[in-house]
């Protein structure tokens, strides 16, 4: 499990997971604190979370 925060009045538009040759592999409009990528094969990600400002972070997880 990944474990996400937001501020405190969650401005978060939605959440994607993506793989690092580019292709989507979870994308998800409602936001949780807590994601499962126990489905995810061993390897390096990105997660975004898009902000409703239109900006967006990205962190870099790493799978084993």
């Amino acid at each position: 499990f990944i474990r996400l925060e937001s501020s405190p009045d969650n401005d978060v538009k939605y959440v994607r997971i993506i793989d690092l040759k580019g292709a989507v592999l979870y994308y998800s409009t409602v936001f949780k604190s807590y994601l499962d990528v126990s489905q995810l094969s061993p390897g390096n990600y990105l997660i975004e979370l898009g902000r409703k400002n239109g900006k967006s972070r990205f962190a870099k997880i790493i799978k084993e």
